[in-house]
């Protein structure tokens, strides 16, 4: 009988380096993915998109916020669409680590539940949304 994989909590890297190491790279973190969970129960985190390695390892559901989705595909966008995924925006937060923006007309054109975040104090002046809405 396969093993199920339940109530996982996965974070993808939303920075460019992190994109490059799961596309096609053999660096620390595609490493690190691998021994947590060895093949064949899990997929090999390389050339694919976060999405599809999330996908791949059956995770995505109607439970599942992708936040940030600065580096999502097209594919990607239908991926999390036909999933019943939601979506969290950090613009301030993206702005502030130079690592691009969502396409947020894309996500909105495709029909999913898009939602405001902060991200951290790490990344961001402030955890206020009317600061986030007015950075818009």
């Amino acid at each position: 009988m396969p093993t199920q994989i339940s109530n996982v909590g996965v974070y993808v890297e939303e920075v460019p380096s992190g994109v490059r190491t799961i596309m096609g790279t053999s660096t620390s973190v595609a490493a690190f993915i691998g021994q947590l969970c060895p093949r064949p129960l899990c997929p090999h985190p390389m050339h694919t998109t976060s999405t599809r390695f999330l996908l791949d390892l059956g995770v995505l559901d109607r439970s599942t916020l992708a936040v940030h989705a600065v580096h999502v595909t097209p594919d990607d966008v239908r991926v999390l669409k036909e999933k019943g995924c939601s979506v969290v925006l950090c613009p301030r937060s993206n702005d502030r680590l130079f690592v691009g923006s969502a396409p947020h007309k894309l996500l909105k054109s495709a029909g999913l539940s898009l939602a405001l975040g902060t991200d951290s104090l790490a990344s961001n002046d402030s955890l206020f949304l009317w600061d986030e809405l007015r950075y818009l």
